[in-house]
């Protein structure tokens, strides 16, 4: 797998940026600094509605990115 890969990565090696763009890579990974991706569940009581231990806080300057 190494050889492949490794051949894979000369028969490219003088690529200029604008041949990079055509290029879709399916191994991409997103990242959320400061948040959680997707949802959170909280099971709780009617009258625990805003108990401490029942709300999450948030911070709002969260950054998202991919690579």
């Amino acid at each position: 797998m190494k050889r492949v890969r490794l051949a894979w990565c000369l028969e490219r090696e003088h690529w200029t940026l604008e041949d990079w763009k055509n290029v879709i890579f399916l191994d991409e990974t997103s990242v959320v600094l400061g948040g959680v991706r997707g949802g959170r569940r909280v099971w709780r009581k009617k009258d625990e509605a805003f108990y401490y231990y029942c709300i999450i806080r948030r911070w709002k300057g969260k950054k998202e990115f991919m690579w």
